[in-house]
């Protein structure tokens, strides 16, 4: 738990699990000399005791920040990320994969290292994972057109989505075509009011009007 002015946070393994306010300000400070301090048991001799195991105990100064208590309980962990080219950086997200999704803009992807303990969230994308066989594998690849894209190892996806923006392009009964997504392993994600044939040719042509 921590407590900045009357911001209170309190923390599960290194997450942030909620937020509160104290309204008062109360700090430790202002409850004076105490004799009663106890690590999972209570003031009343009628309470039960707390069923948990305490690792580590620390009482700091001030207020750590999300990512100082996520280092802490080592709920943090270290992926190379590559944004179209082969310099790669490296880049510290919550072992939840929160955040990945503000860093893996256009095609950038990430490589991690499953041994290192990574839960990706549901439908993220453009993550490659390293297994312990050594062999890297994507679950969902989504790449844009005409946006560089590098990655340093060879991997495969389960599901490849190649994105290119047809604004200007019509159907043929006059609507709008807009942005598409073209699936490069998946038939379903293939646009269905528009044949195949063209749609690749699109795909090769790109000066095509439709």
């Amino acid at each position: 738990m921590t407590q900045a002015g009357t911001s209170v946070k309190f923390y599960l393994n290194g997450i942030c699990v909620g937020t509160g306010e104290n309204a008062d300000k109360i700090s430790p400070k202002d409850m004076g000399i105490t004799t009663q301090n106890y690590l999972g048991k209570s003031q009343w001799s009628s309470d039960a005791y707390c069923d948990h195991i305490y690792d580590d105990f620390r009482i700091y100064n001030k207020a750590l920040s999300d990512l100082e208590v996520a280092k802490l309980a080592d709920a943090m962990v270290t992926v190379s990320v590559y944004k179209g080219n082969s310099t790669g950086e490296t880049v510290e997200v919550y072992k939840d994969g929160s955040g990945l999704a503000d860093i893996l803009t256009g095609n950038a992807i990430a490589v991690v290292d499953d041994a290192d303990g990574i839960n990706l969230p549901e439908g993220q994308n453009n993550v490659v994972v390293k297994n312990a066989a050594n062999t890297y594998s994507c679950t969902s690849l989504l790449l844009t057109d005409k946006q560089p894209f590098y990655s340093p190892v060879s991997f495969t996806a389960t599901s490849a989505v190649y994105r290119r923006d047809l604004t200007g392009y019509v159907y043929a009964d006059g609507t709008n075509v807009g942005v598409l997504l073209y699936c490069l392993l998946q038939e379903p994600c293939m646009p269905v009011k528009m044949p195949r044939i063209l749609l690749l040719v699109m795909m090769t042509h790109p000066e095509i009007t439709g």
